[in-house]
Order: C-alpha cells, then structure tokens, then sequence
C-alpha cells in the first residue's frame, strides 16, 4: 500500500533533457552513417532530421511526465502521459543502490541512477538524471534506519553508521596485474576476427600472398627471401606470441579502464565500490542483504598470490537496461592479495569465521565417479579425431586420456565442504579453484537429487539455491556425497532455514 506521508514530487535534473537528446544522438549515428554512404551525399540531414526531432520531443515528454517522491517507507516514481504508470516501492525491497556517471556526468555533477530490487532481469527503476546531492537524499531514505529496521528487524543504526572505513584500495599497479591474470582482450581479437569473417578476409589465397610477398617487399626496397620450414615455424611462433602480447596489453587496457580508482568502503551496515575511467560505477548494498559471497582463483592468480571475490546480491540481473551489466553481483575485489581474503570475509561477514573450520572432503568414490564421466568426453573427442584426422587423431586420445585422469584426481582433492553455526560453504574446482559462502538465513531452498549412477553408488547431489546465485554464480551445488551424509546436511539445512526469518 502506498505510504500515508509521503514527501513532494520531484523532478528529473533539468540536464535530464539535454542527456536524453545525446543518447539519441548517439543512437542515430549508426543509421546517419548508413545514409551519409547510401544516399551519395546528397542531403542526408533531412532524412534524419524527423527521427531527431521525434526523439528529441519525446526525451521533453518523459521530463515533463516524470515523478518521484519519496516517503516514509517507499519510493514511488510515475512516468507516462497516455499511458501512464505508476510504481510503489518498498525501501524494504530495494538491494542496491548504483551510480552510473560518465565524463558529462562527472562534469555536471549529476548521475544515472539504477534501484534494483528482487523482481527480475533488470533494475526496478533507472532514473535520468539526478543531482548528487538528490542521489544522497535516496540513499539516505533507502538505508535509513527507518527502512533497515522495517524489513530486518535490526533496530537503530550503529553510531559509526555515517564513519567510512576503507576496506580496499586498488593502485594501478594491481590493476595491471589484474589486466595481465584476465584474458579480456580476447573479446577485442573475437570481435576483429568477426569483422574479418564477415568481410571474407579468411577466403583469401594466403598461400598465394606468401609466395608473392618477396616480390612485393623487393618493389618496395625491402628485399626478403622465401622462407624455408624452419623459418614460417619461427615465424608462426613469433605471430602466437604476438597474439599473447596484444591480448594482454588489451587485458590491462580493459583493467585501467574499468576499475579504476577501485575503492572498497564500509559506512556502518553498507559496502560501497566505486570504480571506472570514464564511466565510473558507484555500488551501494546493506552488508546483510548480501546472498552469496565467493572467491575464484586461476593458476594466474595462484601465481601471483592473488584472488578475486564477489558479492551477490538479489536485484537485477544481466542484461540491464542502459545496457550496463553489473547485475547483481558488486566486486569486493577484482583482484586481491590471497592473505588477505580471509580478512574482507569477515570484514563483509563479521558473523561468519571459517578460520578454525573443519572441511570435508567428499569419498574416494567421487574421483573414480569423475574420472569415469570424464573417459566418456574423451572417447567421444577422440573418436571425433580420428575420422577427422585419421591416424593422427590418435595423439589426440594420448593427451586427453592421461588429462581426464590428472582432472578427476585434482578436482577430487581439492573439493570440500563446512558448514558452522550460521553458515555453509564450498569449494571445488582445481584450474579455476571457487569457494562460496551462505548463510542460514539467506538459503531459499534445499533439494537432494538422485541419477540413476547415484542410486546405484548411494550416492546424492544436495543444492542449495539463495535468491542471488545466478546461472553463472557459482552456487553451492555438491555431487557425489553419501546418501546418508547428504540426507542428513539436508534436513539439518531446511531446519536451519526454517528457524530464521529470510531477509532480503
């Protein structure tokens, strides 16, 4: 229901309007490019002209249209003229909080903002665009302790509630690190080799170039000779070191760009993450809302000492509007030192401690269980080899067969789970090795599920899903325990669950 006292209407930033005709400006590129080439040149303004002048009315329309005001307990926002909608929500609901700004918005002090809460695959309101000092007043509304102790039942706030503690700061020489661990820049290579296809760059007789390049570089006073086989070997390992070369210089390009300036901080119950070059990114989440934390390692990270860890929230998943894809999921740290994970969990989860945790280990029956469906893989990749390759594929099977071996004996000795007075957690994994965290509290369901393989080895998969393990989360799904040890986490995870009052 709506609240009984609610504040004044507000409006949109005045800039809102001059921000909407530049996104659809910027929107009508493309198109104008399209007909700047296909219409000779001859007047193409006037053919964009109505499509600008029909955005540029409509980004006036949803100014003047558009309401928020904020209550004592929900936010309502109203947009529309003809059909008009009018949203309610509660404080209660809303998981994050997020800032998107880009240089403009920097540079006017305004900023997108996007309420997300439990409802979807997208945030339950963006709002174009807001003073700071209006974002500060949402804020403040949303995480007051009005709000707080409306849905958490956790009373007042805490007297350091508006003291910031910085829990992690990432200097460009860690965002390098970072740049050099990920391989982002494989999506810039995947997207020049799709411009490459799309343009028939592949069907070019590059064999034919090869042997006519010497004559071309002679032309040009750049005399070469054909290389022999030892030559476009060296040659060929040359261009794969390259290719490693550029990707990661791309990887920490990416880095610079997007976490830039990353900070960490904690005001009272509340985490903040701020981050980005040019657009920059402001996550803002009660501590005790958080679903799921976790924290993944690749053999990079290992290395390096590093890890990476994430929080999941219940709000909003991909696929945004305003095409951001932060989702639910706000970085604790993109990359952190390893001896300090130990430190930021407790620091997010004071009422979790996993340092004197006992972990179990799953059955020696599980590595021959894994080893056994990762043969299946290979016979089947070996088979393929062979009537592609012939005899050749042959060596396929001597790689893949001694691989499916190493992988069920290292992702056997390195799963294992905890389970403590408030909380259950899970690791697995041995190239990427991911462990995850849940508390009682958080945990929506439990289910125990049985293959025939199962049933036959007495054996179960216990899942535990909360509202913010996504798909690509990684969740708290166990195979392979004993059917009584997996009946017995089960009953013993529902009644747990079942005591505690779920809290957003």
């Amino acid at each position: 229901m709506p609240s009984d006292a609610v504040g004044r209407p507000q409006r949109l930033h005045p800039l809102s309007l001059l921000f909407s005709i530049g996104s659809a400006a910027r929107g009508l590129l493309l198109p104008g490019i399209a007909v700047l080439f296909f219409s000779g040149g001859s007047n193409y303004e006037i053919w964009l002209m109505p499509f600008f002048v029909f955005a540029a009315t409509m980004a006036v329309v949803k100014y003047a249209s558009y309401r928020y005001r904020l209550g004592d307990d929900e936010m309502m926002v109203r947009e529309g003229v003809l059909t008009r909608n009018e949203r309610h929500i509660p404080y209660a609901r809303i998981q994050n909080v997020n800032l998107v700004q880009n240089p403009f918005h920097r540079m006017f002090k305004v900023a997108e903002v996007h309420l997300e809460t439990a409802s979807g695959s997208k945030p339950e309101a963006i709002i174009r665009v807001l003073s700071l000092a209006s974002v500060e007043a949402i804020r403040e509304h949303v995480f007051s302790s009005r709000g707080a102790a409306a849905v958490a039942g956790e009373g007042a706030s805490d007297p350091g509630e508006e003291r910031a503690d910085p829990l992690l700061e990432l200097p460009t020489r860690e965002l390098i690190l970072l740049g050099l661990i990920s391989n982002r820049g494989m999506a810039v290579i995947a997207a020049v080799m799709g411009v490459a296809w799309q343009f028939d760059l592949w069907d070019y007789d590059w064999e034919q170039i090869a042997k006519d390049a010497p004559k071309l570089t002679e032309k040009i006073g750049i005399p070469i000779e054909q290389p022999g086989l030892g030559a476009s070997i060296a040659l060929g390992a040359a261009a794969v070191i390259l290719a490693i070369v550029l990707m990661k210089l791309l990887s920490i390009v990416w880095a610079l760009f997007r976490f830039h300036g990353f900070t960490l901080q904690r005001r009272g119950r509340r985490l903040r993450a701020r981050y980005g070059l040019f657009t920059r990114y402001t996550a803002a989440i009660p501590s005790h809302r958080i679903q799921l934390l976790s924290s993944h390692t690749t053999p990079l990270h290992r290395l390096s000492r590093r890890s990476g860890m994430l929080a999941e929230t219940a709000g909003g998943a991909a696929g945004n509007e305003g095409g951001q894809s932060e989702t639910h999921r706000l970085w604790l740290a993109p990359i952190v030192e390893a001896d300090r994970v130990e430190g930021l969990t407790r620091a997010v989860l004071p009422d979790v401690d996993l340092s004197d945790a006992e972990w179990n280990k799953l059955p020696p029956l599980a590595k021959r269980r894994i080893r056994n469906r990762t043969f299946v893989l290979s016979t089947l990749v070996s088979l393929i080899a062979v009537g592609v390759l012939g005899p050749w594929g042959l060596a396929v099977a001597v790689v893949v067969y001694p691989w499916a071996v190493l992988h069920a004996a290292m992702w056997w000795k390195h799963a294992a789970w905890t389970i403590t007075s408030n909380a259950m957690a899970f690791r697995s994994g041995w190239w990427t090795r991911r462990a995850s965290i849940v508390r009682f509290a958080k945990i929506q369901t439990v289910s125990l599920t049985q293959t025939p393989f199962d049933r036959r080895h007495d054996m179960a998969r216990l899942a535990v899903d909360t509202a913010g393990a996504g798909k690509a989360g990684h969740r708290l799904n166990i195979p392979f325990l004993p059917q009584d040890q997996a009946a017995q986490l089960h009953d013993r995870l529902a009644r747990e669950a079942a005591q505690r009052n779920f809290r957003w």
